[in-house]
């Protein structure tokens, strides 16, 4: 018993001698492409990153002017009542954003109120992907100031009927918590490859001309690196697809204005996000009868 002892205590020994330099050439390897993957990162970080605010939904009952979606919304008395120009049928509130509670990043306004009004009768949300700027199914009004007392008679909340279609239930109603945030260009926005070319061209090896020269676990864990799901304005936009204003030369509105993305009970098709986009020039104009709107699912 003895002997076999000692022949199975050598064969574990030599099993673990064989396996312990292949453990630390797995470990050392690891370490290499994070280390790859870190260094392609901070130089795209160093040349996009942008201020952004990312909101978190709180479920405490928002007040009537409160950031938040869903609700109740006011109109003043010389505004007309946001409709489907389809259906003939009110609007319903997306969201809502009050910039005197928060700071914005620099370009957006810092005061104001902004509604985002979409269809509930029909199944694309008032979305039309053939021309985006389009809001007969959809509405976004901005108002330069806020009343202190609003009139009740001009408060407004849509009943539902049983074709209702909506990215959440008619009840729900979510307070926007801002946070201020950086963010690096998201891979799938349509600026992308110009970055990544102007940024990291002098990291890529001889045969590497794009990203997509990169080692297919480098290029993976890259991806997984700069893939940013929120819901803020600024910054850069995620999508489930691709980014539609790569097909907008003339004017691809490069300013997020809005982005929600599906969380708690708010669900975009298959677990989409929705886009708001608009200009420079119109956002310090505070035009906002050109912007694009775009979602997308899985």
């Amino acid at each position: 018993m003895g002997f076999l002892k000692k022949i199975f205590a050598k064969q574990e020994v030599k099993t673990q001698n064989e396996t312990k330099p292949k453990n630390e050439d797995r470990v050392e390897n690891q370490e290499k492409i994070q280390a790859t993957v870190e260094m392609f990162y901070e130089r795209l970080k160093n040349t996009s990153q942008k201020p952004i605010t990312y909101f978190t939904l709180e479920k405490d009952k928002p007040a009537l002017f409160d950031c938040k979606i869903g609700g109740a919304y006011y109109i003043p008395e010389h505004e007309t009542l946001p409709i489907d120009q389809i259906e003939k049928s009110p609007l319903y509130l997306l969201a809502q954003i009050n910039f005197s509670q928060f700071k914005a990043p620099e370009g957006f306004p810092t005061s104001g109120l902004l509604q985002i009004f979409i269809s509930g009768d029909d199944d694309l949300y008032g979305c039309d992907f053939d021309d985006p700027r389009s809001q007969k199914r959809w509405a976004i009004r901005y108002y330069e100031s806020i009343p202190n007392q609003p009139v009740s008679n001009r408060i407004f909340q849509p009943k539902a009927h049983k074709e209702t279609m909506l990215p959440f239930p008619l009840d729900c109603e979510y307070r926007l918590q801002p946070h201020e945030h950086f963010q690096t260009i998201t891979i799938n926005d349509y600026r992308f490859k110009d970055y990544f070319t102007q940024s990291c061209q002098d990291l890529l090896k001889e045969d590497q001309h794009t990203i997509f020269d990169l080692d297919d676990v480098i290029y993976d864990n890259l991806c997984d690196r700069l893939e940013t799901f929120a819901s803020q304005i600024g910054g850069y936009p995620c999508f489930t697809q691709y980014d539609p204003r790569e097909y907008m030369k003339d004017n691809p509105c490069d300013i997020l204005l809005f982005q929600l993305d599906t969380v708690e009970d708010i669900m975009w098709g298959d677990s989409g996000v929705a886009n708001f986009f608009i200009s420079e020039q119109d956002l310090k104009n505070k035009d906002f009868t050109n912007v694009v709107y775009n979602w997308d699912c899985m």
